[in-house]
């Protein structure tokens, strides 16, 4: 049977992964297998500058995690491939959401007190989930 609906779709355009904002990411290492957690409410392709321009600071006391890696290790990062874990509109949520994920990575390069306020108790309950 014909109808408009075949041929007319409804929706919104589909959002490109770096233009998406108030979402949870994971940026992987192309040589090795640390990765960093991070969280932002703006768009991700703007977060994701201000990481590579990060390294042009004059001191090296103030580099994010993510520069002193590959500065340390002369390693690359996988910019292109940034993972988007989770979308909240919420910040403390997604602060929360951002706590699990640095919680339950392998290998990390967050600094342990993004996850202070995230109870150890729950590790157990979150290793089955992940």
């Amino acid at each position: 049977m014909n109808n408009l609906n075949r041929f007319i779709k409804t929706g919104k355009d589909k959002i490109k992964k770096d233009e998406t904002s108030r979402v949870v990411y994971r940026i992987n290492c192309k040589d090795c297998d640390y990765s960093y957690v991070g969280q932002t409410k703006r768009k991700l392709k703007t977060r994701i500058k201000e990481y590579i321009n990060d390294i042009k600071k004059k001191t090296v006391n103030s580099l994010s995690v993510i520069s002193s890696h590959r500065i340390e290790t002369d390693h690359e990062i996988d910019w292109p491939n940034t993972k988007i874990l989770d979308s909240e509109r919420s910040h403390y949520k997604r602060m929360i959401s951002e706590m699990i994920h640095i919680k339950t990575q392998k290998n990390g390069l967050n600094k342990q007190s993004d996850t202070e306020k995230f109870p150890d108790l729950y590790l157990p309950l979150l290793e089955k989930e992940f």
